[in-house]
């Protein structure tokens, strides 16, 4: 009998800390693609549909709530080919994962991108 509570627990802890894993995936993933969208949007928009981030970033979100979004118009996105500062559209996204198990709890998933805004020479 003392051996089956054993085995159980750890079956238990093991599929909970495998969900929990999961969820941190599926979060960041989901993070990570609506900020690549909403940078580029922010970047290339000809049709006013980013006029607002938060919002234009929350309509990619299935699952993750209560994520902190902010812009950054006209940052620096690196050197283009030619070695020149190339400006471009800065998305950081910021999320606190809380977990079940032990061991990924309050995680932050920190995501942030940056779309070029003109053509690069």
């Amino acid at each position: 009998m003392i051996e089956l509570a054993f085995v159980i627990s750890t079956l238990i802890l093991g599929t909970l800390g495998l969900m929990d894993v999961s969820r941190f995936i599926w979060a960041y993933n989901e993070i990570e693609n609506a900020v690549d969208i909403t940078a580029r949007c922010g970047a290339v928009d000809q049709y006013s549909t980013c006029s607002s981030i938060t919002n234009y970033f929350n309509s990619y979100m299935i699952v993750t709530p209560n994520i902190n979004v902010t812009s950054e118009p006209g940052a620096t996105c690196g050197n283009n080919p030619s070695g020149s500062v190339q400006s471009g559209y800065k998305v950081t996204a910021t999320y606190q994962f809380s977990s079940h198990v032990w061991p990924l709890s309050n995680k932050s998933i920190n995501i942030s991108r940056c779309y070029p805004t003109g053509k690069w020479n």
